[in-house]
């Protein structure tokens, strides 16, 4: 008796809580609808608010992992004494990353390529690996960075596949308009706006 009592109230309670709900959202429509509303929508909408410039990250990587991270608005007043790269990009707001291998100094904007690759793979012992330089979240396809065998390192230990930063592979890519390049650990390679070259290092 007391389950049935309990089960009635229940329903009542979400019965009377789903009436509510349509009956505030039907009004919430009718009132988006009023002049009144599409006047503060415009108002809002003609205001020019300033924009804050966008957060500058700094990750410092050594021997394959994050070692130091910067995010600020102005430059960096400590940079750790040693590290193989730097990724740098716009915190939030932009997440191409710029390699830097030089010391730090800051290169204000960079540009993304429209090169794209159809495979990236990375033939590591017996295995093949599939690499994303560029997803939704992020993308390292951007205007001078080099792809060598410390970023390389660096990716392959955050995926868990070697530990150590001697080891062999060779890198395959097929480039948007099906070129074949093959790299060695002795070659890197760069990316430019509408094209790749391999250099060695």
């Amino acid at each position: 008796m007391f389950l049935n009592y309990f089960l009635n109230a229940a329903y009542k309670i979400v019965y009377l809580y789903s009436c509510l709900e349509i009956y505030v959202g039907t009004k919430m429509e009718e009132f988006s609808k009023t002049s009144m509303m599409k006047n503060i929508t415009e108002f809002f909408t003609k205001l020019n608010f300033p924009k804050s410039p966008p957060i500058k990250q700094y990750l410092f990587i050594e021997n394959g992992d994050q070692i130091f991270v910067y995010k600020g608005l102005d430059n960096m007043s400590f940079e750790p004494e040693h590290y193989d790269f730097i990724l740098r990009n716009d915190f939030k707001n932009n997440m191409n990353y710029k390699i830097l291998y030089d010391r730090f100094a800051d290169i204000g904007d960079y540009k993304a390529s429209s090169v794209s690759f159809l495979s990236f793979v990375v033939f590591y012992q017996d295995k093949v690996i599939d690499i994303l330089l560029e997803t939704k979240n992020y993308s390292y396809m951007v205007v001078g960075n080099k792809i060598n065998k410390k970023f390389i390192y660096y990716l392959l230990k955050n995926m868990k596949i070697v530990n150590s930063p001697e080891f062999e592979y060779t890198l395959q890519i097929v480039t948007h308009d099906v070129k074949i390049l093959t790299l060695n650990p002795d070659e890197e390679l760069v990316i430019g706006e509408k094209m790749v070259t391999i250099q060695n290092i």
